[in-house]
């Protein structure tokens, strides 16, 4: 059983939206974006995780729900919407994925997410998903 399904479900997110969503951003990372200086970015970070479990506490799975998205600086949510669908189209829906910390089961989008936050005048604008990830 997999340690550290948080890792499994990041690891397979680098591996699928690559360095730059095919062209679509200037880079795909871990949370948080606002240290980017080119923009827009893909974001993620856990939500939540829950272990399911069997007779005598065995873990037999994890769900990690993990929030992806575009984030734009003083963007609209309409220029975000090519990155969110193509992040969307990689994600939702992939099944038995290896990972080099174990195996991605299955991936699935919960809800879709909208943001527009302010921070020193500028406004970030994020579009996305959370998707849950069911780790082996």
């Amino acid at each position: 059983m997999n340690t550290s399904p948080i890792l499994v479900a990041f690891e397979f997110l680098w591996a699928e939206l690559g360095p730059d969503l095919g062209g679509l951003v200037s880079a795909c990372r871990e949370h948080p974006a606002e240290q980017q200086t080119s923009w827009p970015v893909v974001t993620w970070q856990e939500q939540t995780s829950s272990d399911k479990t069997g007779i005598g506490d065995i873990r037999h799975l994890t769900h990690v729900d993990v929030l992806v998205r575009a984030v734009g600086k003083n963007a609209t949510t309409v220029d975000l919407a090519d990155a969110a669908q193509e992040i969307d189209e990689r994600v939702h829906g992939a099944t038995c994925v290896p990972t080099p910390s174990g195996e991605m089961l299955a991936a699935t989008r919960l809800q879709p997410f909208i943001l527009v936050e302010e921070s020193d005048g500028t406004q970030y604008r994020h579009l996305g998903g959370i998707y849950r990830f069911t780790v082996a």
